[in-house]
């Protein structure tokens, strides 16, 4: 995962792969999120990501967008297990 310095990235967390490299089982759990673009930015840029979790997470604000610019997550098809998420 790359911290959002200096790569054009917003969001609170980013799983971003790039440059032909892949990012591969990440877990985010237990967690309270919220601001940015899109809070949590999985995108497979021009790499890939493969078996990414995301479960029972606190996202800040009220439904669609919280505290978001233009929502919680991109590309949530890129998580192989999303549950228990809910909005505070």
């Amino acid at each position: 995962m790359r911290a959002a310095t200096g790569w054009g990235e917003t969001g609170a967390l980013n799983v971003a792969p790039w440059g032909g490299t892949s990012v591969a089982t990440t877990v985010v759990t237990g967690n309270w999120m919220g601001g940015g673009s899109y809070t949590l930015n999985l995108d497979d840029g021009s790499g890939t990501v493969t078996n990414t979790s995301i479960t029972n997470n606190v996202f800040y604000g009220s439904a669609p967008t919280g505290h978001a610019g233009y929502g919680p997550v991109r590309e949530s098809s890129l998580a192989n297990t999303w549950s228990g998420n809910t909005w505070s």
